[in-house]
């Protein structure tokens, strides 16, 4: 689009004035095409300053989602080699699944979609994920991996690593990780994972995997501000959307390297046992098929489970399910 490579061309001369002819003759439109993406520009939440008889300068992305500005922070190779941007959709994971549904061979490994806001975001045990717009990271990921669906889990303690990561890199702060898929800070929600996997019924393959992370980086609703926090109540700034984005996509493309090439899964772990909210602390276990029942997690196996000493002193390792914290009486 027009406004699309104004923007691009702004952004590589930020520092400088670039006219309005200039942009006329390097793109090929007329000046009146180019006033009206600056003010398309604009309207979509750029700061884009005029200076009378010059031309213009480009000041501020404010928090608008942009591929340039993703882009611009991007180290990786192949994650976000592809990046898509929508308004909105029903949940960036459903997104790519149907897309994959139809022409998986010309998804690449790492393509990226992301939106401004989701419809019908989802957590574990389809839970809803509250994804209004212009107010978080909607962020999922195609991958192809070459593992055992047995490891298909442990693809979420790499984005729960990614991400704790991304956070202090991009804002300053770290966070923590509570068992399996969730990032906390100060005893608040930040951020939910969403690992979902396509197995070959015939040969009992992973076909792919799609991981989705959403970050909460605006207001937070009242009815949820006991549980959830985002980047903007941790911080009290706004604008670091496309930062998060770039930064989880440079972290996420490393760390799973680490697990699929570089046979490094056991320093993931260790990264990963260290940050855990709930080691030491009550929580309530519960999940399909069981009573809940209290226990104390006492830290994270080699395989990635958590370890919970039981009120008899026995220990047990959990594979699924799902903990919350027990406060004062309360779950969390």
């Amino acid at each position: 689009m027009l406004k699309d490579k104004i923007l691009s061309l702004l952004m590589e001369n930020k520092d400088a004035i670039t006219t309005g002819g200039e942009l006329s003759r390097e793109l090929g439109v007329s000046r009146t095409a180019v006033w009206k993406a600056i003010g398309a520009l604009r309207d979509d939440g750029y700061e884009i300053e005029s200076l009378k008889n010059s031309g213009y300068r480009f000041v501020s992305a404010g928090d608008v989602l942009s591929e340039a500005l993703i882009r611009n922070d991007l180290r990786a190779k192949f994650f976000g080699s592809r990046i898509e941007i929508l308004e909105t959709t029903s949940s960036t994971n459903q997104y790519i699944k149907d897309r994959a549904a139809h022409s998986a061979a010309d998804l690449p490994e790492g393509y990226a979609v992301l939106a401004d806001g989701q419809t019908s975001g989802r957590g574990r045990m389809s839970r809803a994920f509250a994804s209004p717009r212009g107010e978080g990271v909607y962020l999922s990921l195609l991958l192809k991996p070459a593992i055992p669906p047995e490891e298909i889990q442990f693809l979420t303690i790499c984005a729960a690593v990614a991400v704790s990561n991304a956070l202090q890199k991009a804002c300053g702060f770290e966070p923590s990780i509570k068992w399996v898929n969730d990032i906390y800070y100060e005893g608040k929600k930040l951020c939910g994972i969403l690992t979902e996997a396509v197995i070959s019924a015939e040969m009992g393959a992973i076909e792919s995997v799609v991981v989705g992370m959403g970050v909460n980086t605006g207001d937070v609703a009242d009815d949820v501000k006991g549980i959830a926090t985002s980047t903007y109540e941790i911080t009290g700034k706004k604008g670091y959307r496309n930062t998060i984005a770039a930064e989880i996509l440079n972290q996420f493309e490393e760390i799973y390297l680490d697990f699929t090439q570089r046979g490094k899964k056991g320093e993931i772990l260790k990264i990963y046992a260290g940050r855990q909210y709930v080691v030491g602390r009550t929580v309530i276990v519960s999940g399909p098929g069981f009573e809940p029942y209290e226990a104390v997690p006492a830290g994270i196996d080699e395989a990635g489970r958590l370890i919970v000493a039981m009120a008899d002193g026995t220990e047990l390792c959990l594979n699924s399910g799902e903990v919350s914290l027990k406060v004062g009486g309360a779950k969390q």
